[in-house]
């Protein structure tokens, strides 16, 4: 496969993990969060953070999708989030994956925190933009302090 062919198809799957990653909110019961981003925001913060990735099971994006699972289930283990991922890909005819929970932890571990700190500025970015009149203190933005 040529370089165009094979960028065409990374940007078409990032693409579906976009909608994956959105309707995993929607799926549990979060769905105030799948508005967090603009449409194109995703796909632009995976590509200019994680351009490089091997296309496997925990893409960055499921990753993320699954960590955010994880932190807010009850359970809060790792276990639980792979569970969680496999109940996922068989409703969706996907492969089975495994349960160990190894694979999961090491693709956490390569999560970039620049990518996570471009993720978390965005939504603060973009609820500071939707934020109502209501909202404001006398008439003023509230800002989040970066550390």
């Amino acid at each position: 496969m040529n370089a165009t062919k094979i960028f065409h198809a990374s940007v078409r799957s990032i693409a579906n993990q976009t909608k994956q990653f959105l309707s995993r909110f929607v799926q549990n019961g979060f769905d105030a969060l799948s508005g967090l981003f603009k449409p194109g925001q995703l796909e632009d913060l995976i590509q200019e953070y994680s351009p490089k990735y091997r296309n496997r099971l925990y893409s960055p994006l499921t990753t993320i999708g699954m960590f955010l699972d994880q932190v807010f289930s009850a359970d809060h283990s790792c276990q639980d989030a792979v569970v969680q991922e496999l109940s996922n890909r068989v409703a969706q005819d996907l492969s089975e994956s495994s349960l160990n929970t190894g694979p999961y932890c090491k693709a956490r571990k390569r999560l970039s925190l620049t990518l996570l700190s471009a993720l978390c500025q965005t939504v603060a970015d973009n609820l500071l933009q939707a934020q109502s009149n209501l909202w404001r203190w006398r008439g003023r933005d509230i800002k989040i302090q970066k550390s």
